[in-house]
């Protein structure tokens, strides 16, 4: 949850949008495309950079709560310009779009250091000096409440979710997390994170994973939490 509000008044715009996120969503392949007309799109942003557990990436879902989306952006602290729950405009002009793990990335195009390899490229990280003229604050913001989807691990575990604000009741860490630090290599790491398992009252079971940069990843692990949003 958010604990400090920044104050947007003076950075907000207000767009009228010409296209929808499903125009976007509905043809993105898993070959990137690169978006030829100025058409902008609304949504609502889902996820916060605050506690460090998010990077250089904004996680969104369109304004009717059924699409969930993503945009790495090339720059921190990005919850004090698009915190959870404002609504956003995107302007879609040379936006490079594509399916990754049954989601749509919208970014920028990135060479992967082999700029004579097409093949190599992929959808990156919006640089620091472009992404504010793409990406626009509204005047507009909900309750992050509102975006919650309250639902159980088996229900989660469906790719539409993705992106989402999401909330699990009842549910705990296994045994094997007990006593350990959110961020703990001796249980696992994995490029700078670690995975740790929580399970619900039917046995289900979905992965949580911490990196070793948040604010709390030096915290040991609770046997439980009645209510894990994500």
């Amino acid at each position: 949850m958010y604990t400090t509000l920044p104050d947007l008044s003076g950075d907000c715009v207000d767009l009228t949008p010409t296209k929808q996120v499903s125009d976007i969503t509905s043809a993105a392949t898993t070959a990137y495309a690169k978006y030829p007309d100025a058409d902008i799109i609304e949504a609502y942003v889902t996820s916060s950079d605050e506690g460090g557990n998010f990077y250089k990436s904004i996680s969104m879902v369109s304004t009717d709560g059924t699409i969930g989306f993503s945009m790495p952006i090339d720059d921190y602290n990005l919850y004090t310009k698009f915190e959870p729950g404002r609504k956003v405009y995107i302007n879609m002009k040379d936006r490079y779009f594509v399916e990754e793990y049954n989601s749509t990335v919208i970014g920028s195009l990135y060479d992967n250091n082999t700029p004579t390899n097409l093949l190599d490229d992929e959808v990156g990280r919006i640089a620091i000096v472009d992404y504010k003229s793409i990406i626009k604050a509204s005047c507009t913001k909900v309750n992050e409440e509102d975006l919650v989807n309250r639902i159980s691990i088996e229900t989660a575990k469906n790719d539409s979710y993705l992106n989402k604000l999401i909330e699990f009741k009842d549910v705990q860490f296994k045994s094997e997390s007990f006593g350990k630090n959110y961020y703990d290599a001796t249980l696992n790491d994995l490029g700078g994170a670690t995975n740790h398992t929580i399970v619900d009252e039917f046995g289900k079971d979905i992965i949580v994973r911490i990196s070793s940069y948040s604010n709390f990843a030096g915290r040991k692990v609770v046997a439980k939490w009645s209510n894990k949003r994500c």
